[in-house]
């Protein structure tokens, strides 16, 4: 439940730096603005086009209520997924703002808009399948309130995999992002594993950064990256070096000890690194058996120490590091610690990949200061790509310089290759500086020249030129130098233009992507004394089946009220509670004598007692989930003494963002915590995106869920206005859910919120028919404007509200667990039908019209989007399942693009 929304919500708002001029769009795509589309307009709230600085034509449309649209006509010269870019303003809710995506009459979707304050534009995109011709995309609001200025629909992306990004095969997620960090001098050690790289952790020159991953799982700390960032200039040459605070002599070192404490003995050497001069380096360690990293400096370029430390899981090999090697203007724009940076905008187009990013540009170097320095800086790095960005100082007054330019760019080139890393060279950035833009086109022309001379093994950079050409208002005072807003959008393009080149044509098998299926995984019957899962239901230690029905007790709030409310709670029919509790987090724990004392009071009136932590609410540090599981290992005695009553909702609305890789990282890590420690009590989940991201579930709980060893998870969605504001929404949420293989519950709902209504009628009934719990939100106590979620005007409960009066009419099939009344249940044995084997009739052919084409690519697009209303029949299913991965997903349809191109010549 959000207590007070905007407030909890400002503490996850991500860094970053705001347009407050329009931009033009970069070739190959199109531009369509909001105020000449349709709008539909029904709330309270007008929806309207509104005059607004900094916005294209100087208008925009503002969208106000739920429900309420703007749709625009915009055109694709192919079928296939693509980039939609939407530029907006949003100046009303520093949590930001969910909206949804809505393509040719099909939801894809819902697209966050973060906030930006007055006056200031962001861009958000989204990945969707559009057709050949016209399209119609729709913005409907669901948390609404968003400004609309622009919509951009990208370039194609092309269906073949080239050679050199082929090679990449799997990302490198960043597995250090808040855990347990410790200094021997400094408190600021978790500074250097946030995801803030403007602050950073400092100490003396002789000090060390320590990680605890043992909550890490072993296999993605096997073998790891470990990555280091100040913000010094990359090396001691050129004309405008700035150093400070740099580690000069450092070794890295692991540790077998247990996690929980640093420990002081038993590190081993891993890599060593003496006299250094570079402001960032990568290092692949070895790490298995292994739960401690640390970085041990014993040396700095001053006084003290400043850095950032990421340790990526390189597992699978170091598949997506890059380097930036340049002159000032990748210096300016390729860092990390101002601004979003380009690892940042990849993980927000896709949040399967965080790459390792290293800043190589130095002022006022040329083309032949990187050729006598490359073979230099690629020795011993690990890194896979590598850009060239030089040229701008070469043509600087010189158009007479371009044989010098593509001897040693080729240079470089060849030295990449040479050292096993994939090449990246992008265009040389327009200027209007005459002394540099009337000579900017002779080197560029070299650059085509390069391009076509290495084919696929050279990856094509963003096009600089044409850029900065549409874009003169993002060049500094100089013509030359970027400004802030230029700087921004260079880091956009080169994480588009990467995503286009390189991530999306990564090989079909080699994406980390577990497809849904429609029918529900087989999942083993957990064991124990207590509650466990078997199928998808929950059993009790009687075996006999539990269908929660009951409310929420804001304990954490009012301690003094639980114990009369419990008894009220038992006398109107419910069978469940759900206690909020506190870890700590906030100020405040939730002790073991009060934990007894509820479960005591829930055992007198015959409830099934859930307790859930409150303090992570809508966080999306790892470290806050952690933060919950420790708190449960502190209590496990009183949770394992009562596993046939107590079932425990790890935390409340972990991870606002809708994330799910995050989502799954971090509860894994807090399930092995938790199991490690002994306790054998069911564990509930509740869903992303502040528990209403039931795509979350969907995507990675079959994930999560095998993580635990006893296989005794559960998941919680949330129903307000988002994930209950239909019966086709309620729907989809559970059904996705349920095809994770685990039982599924609401486990927080009411019957309207500030985020818009919800279908609480659809909802209960749909439970009904499924055999799913449900618990209300919640019985009194609410705050912050959101106080008709109160179910009763009384602890005693003797005075209903309006929504208590809906509940609890409403409310069926409350049978009070077999734990209080001692039936056992029956044993059963059924014996499973032996399944009819089917077989496609031709692989690929998706719409069975017994050719294989765009046609067939098109029609798993839609299919993926929507089952319901774009069917394939059974034959089609079986055929459009081709890429060798069982489940229908979009690499299915790049598989047929392959197809259809000549690139492959069967399905696996």
């Amino acid at each position: 439940m959000k207590k007070i929304i905007t407030a909890i919500l400002a503490a996850a708002v991500t860094a970053g730096t705001f347009s407050t001029v329009p931009f033009t769009s970069a070739a190959g795509s199109s531009t369509y603005e909001f105020e000449d589309g349709t709008i539909t307009s029904e709330g309270e709230n007008k929806t309207s086009v509104i005059e607004l600085s900094g916005a294209d034509g100087g208008k925009a449309v503002d969208l106000k209520d739920s429900g309420d649209s703007v749709t625009v006509e915009a055109r694709s010269e192919n079928d296939g997924m693509q980039t939609i870019s939407i530029r907006y303003s949003q100046p009303y809710d520093e949590g930001g703002k969910y909206q949804n995506i809505i393509v040719n009459g099909s939801s894809t979707g819902e697209l966050f808009f973060g906030y930006t304050g007055d006056g200031k534009f962001r861009t958000a995109t989204a990945s969707v399948p559009l057709k050949k011709g016209s399209n119609t995309i729709t913005v409907e609001a669901s948390w609404g309130w968003t400004i609309l200025d622009s919509l951009t629909v990208g370039a194609v992306q092309s269906p073949a995999a080239s050679s050199a990004a082929s090679s990449a095969g799997r990302a490198n997620p960043v597995i250090s992002r808040g855990v347990p960090a410790y200094s021997g001098k400094s408190d600021s050690a978790a500074s250097g594993n946030d995801d803030k790289y403007y602050t950073s952790w400092n100490s003396s020159a002789e000090d060390y950064l320590a990680y605890d991953l043992s909550g890490v799982p072993a296999e993605q700390r096997k073998q790891v990256l470990a990555v280091w960032y100040n913000n010094g200039t990359y090396d001691n040459i050129g004309a405008y070096v700035n150093k400070a605070d740099e580690p000069v002599d450092y070794v890295i070192e692991v540790n077998k000890a247990p996690g929980g404490s640093y420990p002081s003995s038993g590190w081993q050497k891993a890599a060593e690194v003496s006299g250094n001069s570079l402001s960032s380096r990568q290092h692949l360690i070895d790490m298995e058996g292994c739960n401690w990293i640390r970085m041990r400096v014993t040396k700095a370029s001053g006084e003290k120490v400043s850095l950032n430390l990421d340790i990526h899981d390189a597992s699978g090999g170091v598949n997506d590091s890059w380097v930036f090697f340049g002159d000032s203007i990748t210096a300016g724009g390729m860092g990390n610690a101002y601004g979003t940076g380009f690892a940042t905008y990849i993980n927000q187009t896709d949040s399967t990949f965080f790459p390792a990013q290293q800043n190589g540009g130095i002022g006022g170097i040329t083309s032949r200061d990187g050729k006598e320095n490359i073979d230099r800086w690629l020795s011993g790095s690990p890194v896979k790509y590598v850009s060239i960005a030089y040229g701008t100082n070469d043509c600087w007054g010189n158009p007479n310089n371009t044989s010098a330019y593509y001897s040693n760019t080729k240079y470089m080139i060849d030295a990449v290759l040479k050292a096993g890393k994939i090449p990246v060279l992008p265009k040389i950035p327009y200027s209007t500086n005459p002394d540099v833009g009337s000579n900017v086109g002779y080197y560029n022309a070299v650059i085509d020249k390069l391009y076509s001379e290495y084919g696929d093994s050279l990856v094509h950079g963003p096009d600089f030129d044409e850029y900065f050409r549409n874009n003169t208002r993002g060049l500094g005072q100089d013509g030359v130098h970027p400004n802030s807003e230029g700087y921004d959008g260079m880091r956009k393009l080169w994480a588009k233009t990467m995503y286009d080149n390189v991530y999306s044509q990564l090989p079909a098998e080699d994406i980390t992507e577990e497809p849904a299926s429609d029918t529900p995984p087989v999942t083993v019957q957990s064991s124990g004394s207590g509650f466990h899962v078997s199928g998808q239901k929950i059993i009790d230690a009687n075996g006999n089946e539990l269908i929660m029905r009951g409310v929420n007790v804001p304990h954490a709030w009012f301690q003094s009220n639980t114990e009369q409310t419990l008894r009220a709670v038992a006398a109107k029919g419910c069978n469940t509670v759900r206690v909020v509790c506190e870890d700590g987090g906030s100020g405040r724990s939730t002790s073991a004598d009060e934990l007894r004392k509820i479960i005591g009071w829930c055992k007198e009136n015959k409830l099934v007692c859930v307790l859930e932590v409150h303090d992570a609410t809508g966080k999306d540090s790892i470290s806050d989930i952690l933060a919950a599981a420790k708190y449960w290992t502190g209590v496990k005695d009183i949770l394992n003494e009562n596993t046939e009553y107590v079932i425990v909702n790890i935390a409340n609305e972990w991870v606002g963002k809708w994330d799910s890789s995050t989502w799954a990282q971090g509860y894994q890590q807090a399930i092995k915590m938790i199991r490690d420690a002994g306790i054998r009590n069911m564990l509930m989940v509740d869903a992303a995106g502040w528990g209403q991201y039931g795509t979350s579930i969907k995507e990675k709980g079959a994930e999560v869920f095998s993580s635990d060893p006893d296989k005794n998870v559960v998941y919680s969605i949330h129903f307000y206005g988002t994930a209950g504001k239909d019966a086709q929404t309620i729907k989809s949420n559970i059904d996705g859910a349920l095809s994770a293989g685990a039982p599924v519950l609401a486990g927080e709902f009411g019957y309207y919120h500030s985020d818009g209504d919800v279908d609480e009628a659809y909802l209960m009934s749909y439970c009904d028919e499924k055999g799913l719990g449900y618990l209300a939100w919640s019985w009194k106590g609410n705050g912050g404007g959101v106080e008709y979620l109160d179910l009763v005007n009384d602890w005693d409960g003797r005075s209903l509200t309006e929504w208590g009066e809906i509940y609890f009419s409403s409310m069926k099939g409350s049978e009070i667990s077999s734990i209080f009344t001692g039936e056992k249940a029956e044993p059963v044995t059924e014996a499973l039908a032996e399944p009819t084997a089917l077989k496609a009739s031709k692989p690929g052919d998706a719409n069975c019209d017994d050719n294989i084409n765009i046609a067939d690519a098109v029609a798993i697009l839609q299919f993926v989007a929507n089952q319901a209303k774009y069917p394939l029949g059974d034959m089609g299913e079986l055929n459009a399942d081709c890429d060798g991965v069982r489940g229908i997903t979009g690499n299915d349809a790049i598989a047929v693009q392959k197809y259809d191109a000549g690139v492959i010549t069967s399905f696996s």
